[in-house]
């Protein structure tokens, strides 16, 4: 008798796990640039290197993160001047942890998906 919870799980691919680094990386790094800045540099290399159609819609999602986080983040530390930058960054804060965190979570389904 064999049940689900004794079949052996399906190894990550390598660029399944470059995917999974880069979303970890933006989330730790927010307010390191030069992590981030790794990190697209990364998702660049990896997007011209793989041939999964679906990996690579996740390092394009992740490429688009980067300028739309770093257009924000400029934003937010020039009107931080009147306060209202703040918000903008306390904004993007939330916004680049939910890109992320639903980036993960679809790496994940599509992991295991049959």
């Amino acid at each position: 008798m064999s049940s689900d919870l004794t079949q052996p799980t399906p190894h990550p691919s390598v660029d399944t796990i470059n995917a999974k680094a880069i979303y970890v990386m933006y989330m730790a790094g927010f307010g390191v640039i030069l992590v981030a800045i790794g990190a697209v540099v990364w998702a660049y290399a990896c997007r011209d290197a793989t041939e999964n159609e679906f990996l690579e819609s996740h390092y394009d999602n992740q490429i688009r993160i980067f300028w739309i986080a770093l257009a924000l983040g400029i934003i937010g530390i020039v009107l931080s001047i009147v306060i209202v930058g703040l918000f903008v960054l306390l904004g993007l804060w939330i916004w680049l942890l939910i890109q992320c965190r639903e980036g993960l979570f679809l790496l994940e389904c599509e992991e295991f998906a049959p």
